[in-house]
C-alpha cells in the first residue's frame, strides 16, 4: 500500500530526530529502514532525514526593520500615485 505525502513527512520527522543523533553505522541502518518504508531512493532519503526544517519547529518570523519613516513613505506613495503607479525601476530618476 502506498503512503500519502503527509504520512511520509510524519515518518521523516520521526526518523530524522534519531538520524541526526546517530553515528555513521546507525545512520546506514536508519536510512535503509526509512527508504524501505517510504520508497525513496537512498540519496533523496538521506537528504530528507538531514533536512533541519523537518526536525525543528520553526520560530517566530521577525519583521524586517523599516527603511524609511512614515513621512518619507507617505511622500513616496504620493509621488508614485502622481506618476500613475509605475514600477520602481521606472520611477527611479535617470
Amino acid at each position: 500500500m502506498a503512503l500519502t505525502m503527509r504520512e511520509k513527512k510524519k515518518i521523516g520527522l520521526e526518523y530524522s530526530r534519531n538520524y541526526l543523533k546517530a553515528r555513521k553505522k546507525e545512520k546506514g541502518r536508519i536510512l535503509d529502514n526509512f527508504t524501505e518504508i517510504t520508497g525513496y531512493n537512498r540519496n533523496y532519503g538521506s537528504r530528507v532525514l538531514r533536512d533541519r526544517r523537518h526536525s525543528k519547529p520553526t520560530g517566530i518570523k521577525r519583521k524586517k526593520k523599516e527603511k524609511y519613516g512614515e513621512d518619507v513613505r507617505r511622500a513616496l506613495e504620493r509621488i508614485w500615485s502622481i506618476c500613475d503607479c509605475i514600477c520602481g525601476k521606472r520611477l527611479k530618476p535617470f
